[in-house]
């Protein structure tokens, strides 16, 4: 059990950094930053199944909240919660 919430932790910690700096880096100044958390989403979700599907969810919150996107927090946990929950629900079939 407590592998688990280590291994949680860490992948929280991980989403979280890579959404914050992903939001940091500008393709197009001040219209789009750069999506490195929809590549981690799919992968914590198909290599960790719900506890990486939870782990991306709450990272992504995390990383909303820092990176100043305080009004999309829900939408953006439920957004890569499923994004990497319905591929670890295809795959498991």
């Amino acid at each position: 059990m407590l592998q688990r919430v280590k291994t949680a932790v860490l992948l929280v910690l991980v989403y979280s950094a890579v959404t914050y700096l992903g939001m940091r880096v500008m393709m197009v100044p001040s219209v789009s930053g750069l999506c490195l958390g929809a590549l981690f989403a799919l992968t914590f979700g198909l290599l960790f199944g719900r506890l990486g599907a939870f782990s991306a969810g709450i990272g992504a919150v995390i990383g909303c909240s820092f990176g100043g996107l305080h009004t999309m927090l829900l939408h953006s946990l439920l957004a890569v919660f499923l994004s990497s929950y319905v591929p670890f629900r295809i795959g498991r079939e």
